[in-house]
């Protein structure tokens, strides 16, 4: 298991996490038959994302999660 963890900066997460995170675009594979476009097939682990901020409305969350979709 892969556990990140951020603080939320402006409803995102920090631009250093960001760049770890697509640093993993290295372990990608050729998709032989690609969905949506997309050539590269990721292996599956599991993941966790831990975030924190000064808000606890709901809403808060949702930008941050969702770039990674």
């Amino acid at each position: 298991m892969i556990v990140f963890a951020s603080t939320l900066l402006f409803w995102t997460l920090s631009s250093k996490i960001k760049a770890f995170i697509e640093r993993f675009y290295c372990i990608a594979e050729e998709d032989s038959e690609p969905k949506y476009g997309r050539y590269e097939n990721y292996p599956v682990k599991d993941a966790a994302l831990l975030m924190t901020s000064a808000d606890n409305f709901f809403w808060t969350y949702e930008q941050a999660v969702s770039y990674y979709k």
